[in-house]
């Protein structure tokens, strides 16, 4: 077993707007909901790829500690999980505003 930590996302609530529901369609349908990012990434890292044979369980945990996120996993798959964790970051980075991306990573008082 071994964790994958990403650095600069805190336990947050996500208050959606258009730009955020438009970007996790998974979680929207609730204008005035919210989410997290341990929520979305649960949802997204658990969502089925056939052509990446992707198996559910392969995110053993998702969990904060000391001020980070951390994705649990076995070892042997680590490489595809930090794979699919890059390429959603990486669509998130393209889609959302500055101000957007800090909302969504929990952190606040965002002076660009």
């Amino acid at each position: 077993m071994t964790t994958v930590v990403i650095k600069d996302i805190y336990p947050a609530d996500i208050h959606y707007t258009d730009t955020l529901a438009r970007f996790f369609p998974g979680d929207s349908g609730m204008a005035d909901s919210t989410t997290n990012m341990r929520n979305t990434l649960d949802n997204e890292l658990n969502e089925s790829d056939a052509a990446a044979s992707w198996d559910r369980d392969v995110v053993q945990d998702i969990f904060y500690r000391q001020g980070k996120l951390h994705i649990a996993c076995q070892s042997e798959h680590v490489q595809t999980l930090t794979g699919r964790i890059t390429k959603f970051f990486e669509a998130m980075i393209v889609q959302c505003s500055e101000a957007d991306l800090a909302t969504v990573c929990g952190i606040r008082d965002y002076n660009p």
